[in-house]
């Protein structure tokens, strides 16, 4: 998880920024100009034409929404180092998740275009919305989840802002629902990308694994890193559990 140090690590910084937006441009060739499905019919595999369609518009902008949300979190919102191990790998982890997700929706036997039938001709994207509750579900959940994440963070962010919190634990906004809301609004939209990519199965999958990562990993770490400095006034609700 990231360092709990509170300076500044510019070369960090604009590492993760660089990759991040690297990627961007990455998963707009797989999805938009068809790269994945090249790559999946070298080695035999039947592809979904999704190049070019409303479909892939929207596979590119969830994955550069979730991209620029995180370059906005190392920005704007975080104050702790970034050390430039770490947001490499932080880095590849996201780009790792994002191409699977290209390829998913590109290969035939999992793409969500093959088992719901999106329109994948002259359709626009409010139509393959409207056309498909799968998908308006997964964008409305990746919504969801990328305004819980970044709200909590912002909430939290402005009261520790203010002389007067110093060491004091946030309890308010959407921390007082959940003591990690961040963590599960982060689970959320993974894997509603995964389901907007790859179906129901997909989803569960990716959720499933950001949830295991944050209770076994992350959230042990910042417990114990808070019960060192802090005591906690909020029940331990876990968002992602």
């Amino acid at each position: 998880m990231p360092s709990r140090v509170k300076r500044s690590t510019p070369f960090g910084t604009a590492c993760f920024v660089g990759l991040h937006a690297a990627d961007i441009y990455l998963q707009y060739y797989l999805t938009k100009q068809g790269g994945a499905a090249k790559l999946l019919s070298l080695i035999g595999l039947q592809t979904v034409p999704i190049a070019k369609t409303a479909y892939a518009d929207i596979l590119v902008c969830l994955a550069g929404l979730g991209s620029l949300k995180q370059i906005f979190w190392v920005i704007g919102i975080s104050e702790n180092e970034m050390p430039t191990g770490q947001a490499v790998e932080i880095s590849i982890a996201n780009t790792v998740f994002a191409s699977i997700n290209a390829f998913l929706a590109s290969w035939a036997m999992s793409s969500l275009a093959t088992s719901t039938g999106l329109l994948l001709s002259d359709a626009s994207v409010t139509q393959e919305l409207s056309k498909n509750p799968i998908l308006a579900a997964a964008v409305a959940v990746y919504v969801l989840g990328i305004v819980i994440e970044t709200v909590s963070e912002l909430q939290r962010k402005t009261f520790k802002a203010d002389a007067k919190n110093k060491g004091k634990p946030y309890a308010g906004g959407l921390f007082g629902v959940a003591r990690h809301v961040n963590y599960g609004g982060h689970a959320l939209w993974q894997g509603a990308n995964a389901m907007a990519a790859g179906g129901l199965a997909s989803a569960i999958a990716v959720f499933s694994f950001f949830t295991y990562a944050f209770i076994s990993n992350s959230i042990p770490v910042l417990d114990k890193y808070c019960s060192e400095s802090h005591f906690f006034g909020v029940p331990l609700i876990v968002a992602a559990s």
